[in-house]
């Protein structure tokens, strides 16, 4: 008797193939703000600046990250939380 081993998935190429999909979706949204005004904010000094480009790529990244894996627990580092928005 021959026995067929199924082949596991890796879990981690489920998050890979996510990233990259989130990635070229925040990709989208860079390019279409190149053909728009910019609205720039400081976040902790006049030098560390934040654009709304910035803000609407990161709510992307986070809320796509939080539909595809909502049992996974995210660190970050946010502007809006710097700028005093959450």
């Amino acid at each position: 008797m021959i026995e067929v081993q199924e082949e596991k998935s890796d879990p981690w190429e489920e998050c890979l193939r996510a990233a990259e999909q989130i990635a070229l979706n925040a990709g989208k949204v860079i390019r279409e703000a190149l053909k728009k005004d910019k609205q720039v904010r400081t976040k902790t000094s006049a030098a560390d600046l934040v654009t709304e480009t910035d803000r609407n790529v990161e709510t992307l990244i986070i809320s796509s990250l939080k539909q595809k894996f909502p049992t996974h627990r995210y660190s970050v580092f946010s502007v809006f939380a710097v700028i005093g928005c959450i």
